[in-house]
């Protein structure tokens, strides 16, 4: 008998309860299976895995290969992950539904730097090493990630655009470093957005980076940052933005390194995507410059 689903996220939760549909299978690693639909996008995980914005997390910890072999397509609805060979995944009566939004308090503008700036620091000592192809364009990544910034930060709409696309797509995998360090600065606007004065600046410039750089990637990590455009995150980042509203560095501490075991690069470029973003937006002593002025 396969194990219960304990933990839906709720962009998900009505594709569960809802009208069966058809997912195939896109990837399958030990502890996360991405499945979608072409419309949609679900990632199944295991306890101890990261939980996406898009997650169902089963109960019981088991080699997700080894549950999809030979599996090409499930049926998700009616409360339940439905296998050809007629297993199933069904929802626990004490399954818990969690909101992939932050839920932000608001913060010093002075503090909330300092602690983005010393995890900076800190990330740039351990850079990602796993992935030889990395060393390539890791460089390249980080400075179009700074020229971003500046073009925002002086009103230039079109070089914001034209940097985000840059970005996006750039490096191996179904989740690009580029895209990483985009979503890093989708969760640093959210955190941003809790200014009253700039919350809908923040939220709108937070949706164009979203919507500029998703036509540009992979199916799998356009979804995500699609959802980064709404505000919804995977929970240990959630949790990191919460850390860093409230300067605690010894919890910004803690979830930093177990982000950084997410992938062998994603953890680590999307940590320095937020940290990176709040240090050098919040150089700035106003709000976000965008406006609809372009440059040549």
């Amino acid at each position: 008998m396969l194990p219960q689903v304990d933990l839906v996220a709720s962009p998900v939760w009505p594709l569960v309860n809802g009208t069966p549909r058809t997912f195939m299978v896109a990837a399958t690693y030990p502890r996360a299976a991405y499945l979608t639909d072409t419309a949609h996008w679900v990632s199944l995980v295991v306890p101890g895995a990261s939980l996406p914005p898009d997650g169902i997390r089963i109960a019981t910890p088991m080699d997700l290969r080894a549950l999809f072999n030979q599996v090409n397509e499930i049926r998700i609805g009616n409360g339940a992950l439905a296998f050809p060979d007629a297993r199933r995944l069904s929802i626990s009566p004490r399954c818990r539904r969690w909101n992939p939004k932050p839920r932000l308090s608001r913060s010093c503008r002075q503090e909330l730097r300092a602690a983005a700036c010393q995890m900076v620091e800190d990330l740039r000592i351990t850079p990602p090493q796993e992935d030889p192809s990395l060393g390539l364009i890791l460089h390249s990544a980080l400075s179009i990630f700074d020229e971003l910034t500046c073009a925002l930060t002086n009103g230039h709409q079109s070089k914001v655009i034209t940097h985000t696309r840059r970005l996006a797509g750039l490096g191996p995998g179904l989740t690009p470093l580029g895209d990483d360090l985009l979503l890093g600065y989708c969760l640093a606007l959210t955190i941003l957005a809790q200014e009253p004065a700039q919350h809908h600046d923040w939220l709108a410039l937070r949706a164009l980076l979203a919507q500029t750089a998703a036509p540009a990637t992979t199916a799998r990590s356009a979804a995500w940052l699609r959802q980064a455009g709404y505000g919804e995150f995977a929970r240990e980042l959630a949790a990191l933005a919460h850390a860093l509203c409230e300067a605690n560095a010894r919890w910004i501490d803690r979830l930093v390194k177990r982000i950084l075991t997410i992938g062998s690069s994603s953890g680590w470029a999307t940590a320095y995507g937020v940290s990176r973003a709040l240090c050098l937006l919040l150089d700035n002593k106003g709000g976000p410059a965008l406006s609809n002025r372009r440059t040549g």
